[in-house]
């Protein structure tokens, strides 16, 4: 939706008729227009828009399980670092010392005492605290009444953990997590109440892969959302779970959207099968659920398991 600046810059780049249309009711209504998806301005308003001011994932706290364990990300050429604190709290920071910006943290790490920044040994420790700056006042006197540490620790990203996920708000623009999320929250609590969901880790070893598509990063998150495209691309699953065995899921605008499915069962027997939530209602054993969080995580639950891609 777009309104204020935000529909300034856009209208800028992009014929005002051509978004409109996006709007409109399914009958009259098409996808987005070409420049979305090949300008590099459009880009640039996507990242300040969606990727900074919204809610995104990057990444899931069991990849850190113990206190000290850290590791840096890049978002949109925007390092960060993630770490878990002396609290045992999923923190998230500007990658970024405060002295001359140098990157400090260049890979997975086991933090001891402090991060020290490899340029001039200026150290934070987990809770971004300044901490020490060598010769900051001379040879051999590290610290000044002219510099005051407390204003001048690592830049923190507001963050939060959601089913393992750690979602940052970079802007800090957006609404609290817990309000941003409660709509798709509110929507599988019939499937699944809380103390399901705290039992949700991704595994250490087995757990993860990646993927490197060369597309536009909305093509993902649009095939996504439908299943239209089963019966050509996925043939062998469209065979027991076909297009008519869907239904769309809309959620609030602009927040979420997908597919769910009436008929998931999985034949797997023995040590293949999975163990099924202990919570998950027995009408509802054979609906699962697939949405896409905007901007930038996909979704799936099930009786048996859970999965997150993210971009």
């Amino acid at each position: 939706m777009l309104n204020g600046k935000n529909s300034t810059e856009v209208y800028n780049l992009i014929n005002k008729e051509k978004l409109d249309v996006v709007s409109k009711p399914i009958a009259e209504s098409h996808g987005l227009p070409n420049e979305c998806y090949i300008s590099e301005e459009y880009t640039k308003i996507e990242r300040k828009k969606l990727f900074e001011d919204k809610w995104v994932v990057v990444g899931v706290a069991s990849s850190l399980p113990k206190i000290g364990d850290a590791k840096s990300f890049t978002l949109l050429n925007l390092p960060v670092i993630i770490l878990r604190d002396k609290k045992n709290k999923i923190r998230v920071f500007h990658n970024v010392c405060s002295h001359r910006g140098y990157k400090i943290m260049q890979k997975p790490c086991k933090i001891k005492n402090v991060i020290r920044c490899p340029y001039h040994s200026w150290s934070y420790d987990t809770d971004g605290k300044l901490v020490a700056t060598p010769h900051i006042g001379g040879m051999n006197k590290h610290d000044t009444d002219k510099f005051d540490k407390s204003i001048n620790g690592l830049k923190e990203i507001r963050s939060y953990v959601w089913l393992d996920l750690i979602m940052i708000n970079i802007s800090n623009n957006e609404i609290a997590f817990e309000e941003y999320i409660k709509p798709l929250s509110d929507r599988w609590a019939e499937f699944w109440p809380d103390k399901d969901r705290k039992l949700i880790s991704h595994s250490s070893d087995f757990g993860y892969f990646n993927l490197k598509a060369k597309c536009n990063w909305k093509f993902a998150i649009e095939n996504y959302c439908e299943s239209y495209h089963l019966p050509w691309v996925h043939p062998g699953l469209n065979s027991y779970s076909k297009i008519e065995d869907h239904y769309h899921i809309q959620g609030l605008p602009n927040r979420f959207a997908g597919q769910g499915t009436v008929v998931y069962n999985p034949r797997l027997k023995g040590k293949e099968k999975f163990p099924c939530f202990p919570n998950w209602p027995k009408d509802k054993e054979h609906i699962a659920e697939y949405v896409a969080l905007f901007p930038n995580v996909m979704l799936g639950i099930h009786k048996d398991h859970y999965y997150a891609y993210w971009l």
